[in-house]
């Protein structure tokens, strides 16, 4: 190596980290709970005739019940003793919360739910009445600030992934090349090593700090020293098995690469490391937004992996290449064909990269902001909006450096010394992006198409009255300004026939406004739809339903309803329509053009070495 320029390499590598850590500061975005509360029964703002025996919380991912928690309050705040989270057998999305007998009034459920894969917390409240309007406003819950730490400790994680994962792409596929012109010298094998013992250390200590963090969520609620909680954090639930695999799986990985080091050659060697990094791909991915309600998702992990290998690939193995043969392209060292030809043969593996990175980003892009307008209007959103900033810088120092591998085409005799200076901006930019990732692994994906992000679900327009022998439940949707619908069911709770009705009607009344007066026509028996009821704006609206009975008497109950804000409009230019399809059909069609062109690729190399014999 040339160790004249040692000290201008430092200050370029410098130049280009401090880049990137300026880059990451600015990308740093709140890490939320993954756990999103999509639904619940009773609905936040129904009115029940009779006490409810539980309440039903559904979220988007399992939830890990024993480390939940739910308090009941009555509509003083006063906490009432005997609500309890029933356990569940098996992995669940959804929460069951046994309730003590209420009596009539208004109550609010504060519940915490952990994220099952990561023990994020999801904080929330609904708000219900059992005989009385649920007139009561729940505290708005204040999302966390910034953690930057979370997202640090994540970003040294997949860091550490993706240099083992840089690693092994350049002891089987790169360095092979090189050995064919000359032999790998002791130093590049002792410098790749410990290249792999950085990568571990980095993976580790991204892992303990998840860890640790996760522990001490769960200080004093749940445990109550730090040795209890880390305990519990890893024998409670999933959390704990994926950390574990994880911890095996990167450790696997180093022990190979040092036998690899040590018996060049050996396929046996090689297919076990492509076992055990595609074993760690595939923990790492699973511990971050790899699941469903149902638990698992096998396609959206299998899409992760090739995002996350391909990421590995391209700036774990420039990284290496960067420590191995950065300095033999100065000053006429005798390693720098060497060098080049490591350089030469890495640019197509990482144009492979970049065109996974694209098919697979496209998909996941898909699952986790559902419709353009959401890059601008949520955090997932503005966050992946600068990750793909770093990427295309990140992709556009990797065209440089390509066209400067190629002298014909710019390089020019300074080729090699340029880009000897310029490829740790490169390096800078993808840390960047796995920030970005970090970041994203950290906040919870956008919500559907048509909704704002929130901490829990919308006030619903439900109620349900006891009149006489009759149990009325009247719901509205969606509950704000301009058209709804009106739906009403009338029951008997009595045993016996059902009573005869021969009219039902809904008076809607808003301060401020004319009285709009609707009558129900029968879609099914008990089951009665409206015409579209017009409400004015968002509120108070008192509604009353009156029922007709055969024998004409009248049953009659009264509705106290709140009319919500309908969802902030998209910012002008950007479509709110759901773009997944779109992006799919991208991405196959992608997909179908990678494949196509290394196909090609590989053809005509095989042709020219038969031709060249």
């Amino acid at each position: 190596m040339n160790f004249r320029c040692r000290p201008v390499r430092l200050v370029r590598l410098t130049a280009g980290l401090g880049l990137a850590l300026a880059l990451t500061v600015a990308v740093s975005t709140p890490a939320l709970a993954h756990a999103t509360l999509i639904a619940s029964n009773p609905g936040n703002g129904t009115v029940l005739a009779s006490s409810p025996g539980q309440v039903q919380l559904q979220f988007d991912v399992p939830v890990n019940s024993r480390l939940s928690d739910v308090q009941l309050l009555d509509r003083n705040g006063h906490r009432l003793l005997g609500p309890m989270v029933e356990p569940m057998p098996n992995v669940s999305s959804e929460l069951v919360i046994a309730l003590p007998p209420l009596q009539q009034g208004v109550y609010q459920l504060d519940f915490q739910a952990r994220d099952d894969t990561d023990l994020h917390e999801t904080a929330g409240d609904i708000v219900f009445g059992v005989g009385e309007a649920a007139d009561i406003q729940a505290p708005a819950v204040v999302p966390a600030a910034p953690s930057y730490l979370e997202t640090g400790i994540r970003w040294l994680e997949l860091a550490g992934t993706c240099l083992l994962v840089g690693v092994v792409a350049v002891w089987l596929g790169i360095l092979p090349a090189v050995g064919r012109r000359r032999s790998l010298s002791v130093w590049t094998r002792n410098r790749l090593l410990a290249i792999a013992t950085i990568a571990y250390v980095a993976f580790l200590v991204g892992k303990a700090g998840q860890l640790l963090l996760a522990a001490g969520g769960l200080l004093p609620v749940d445990a109550w020293s730090w040795p209890g909680s880390v305990w519990m954090a890893l024998t409670a639930g999933r959390f704990g098995l994926l950390w574990l695999a994880a911890m095996a799986a990167a450790a696997i990985v180093l022990i190979a690469v040092r036998v690899a080091v040590v018996r060049p050659g050996s396929r046996v060697i090689g297919a076990a490391l492509v076992v055990a990094t595609t074993a760690l791909l595939v923990v790492t991915t699973a511990t971050s937004h790899g699941a469903n309600q149902s638990g698992p998702d096998p396609p959206l992990i299998a899409i992760r992996v090739v995002h996350l290998g391909a990421a590995g690939l391209w700036v774990g193995g420039l990284s290496v290449l960067v420590f191995l043969f950065a300095g033999a392209l100065r000053g006429g060292s005798p390693e720098a064909p060497a060098a080049l030809v490591a350089l030469r043969r890495f640019t197509g593996l990482a144009f492979i990269a970049v065109g996974l990175l694209t098919v697979s980003g496209l998909l996941l892009v898909g699952r986790g902001v559902s419709s353009a307008s959401q890059l601008t209007t949520t955090t997932y959103g503005l966050t992946l909006v600068a990750k793909l900033i770093a990427g295309a810088a990140a992709f556009g120092f990797g065209i440089r450096h390509t066209l400067l591998l190629s002298p014909p085409r710019g390089g020019g005799v300074g080729g090699p010394v340029k880009l000897a200076r310029s490829v740790p901006f490169e390096v800078g930019a993808m840390l960047v992006v796995l920030w970005g990732a970090a970041a994203l692994g950290a906040t919870a994906p956008a919500p559907p198409a048509g909704e704002s992000e929130s901490v829990g679900p919308a006030l619903e327009a439900d109620t349900t009255a006891q009149v006489d022998d009759l149990a009325i439940r009247a719901l509205m949707e969606p509950a704000q300004p301009g058209a709804n619908s009106l739906f009403v069911m009338v029951r008997s709770s009595t045993a016996g026939p059902e009573r005869a009705i021969t009219g039902i009607q809904a008076t809607l009344d808003q301060r401020g406004h004319a009285v709009e007066t609707l009558i129900g026509h029968q879609s099914s028996p008990g089951d009665y739809d409206f015409p579209a009821a017009t409400v004015p704006e968002t509120g108070p609206l008192d509604v009353t339903i009156t029922v007709t009975l055969a024998d004409g008497t009248l049953a009659r109950t009264d509705c106290e309803w709140t009319v919500s804000p309908p969802p902030p409009a998209p910012p002008p230019g950007l479509p709110s329509t759901p773009w997944e399809p779109l992006l799919k059909a991208l991405a196959v069609g992608l997909a179908l053009a990678l494949a196509g062109g290394v196909s090609t690729r590989l053809l005509m190399g095989r042709l020219r070495r038969v031709v060249a014999r």
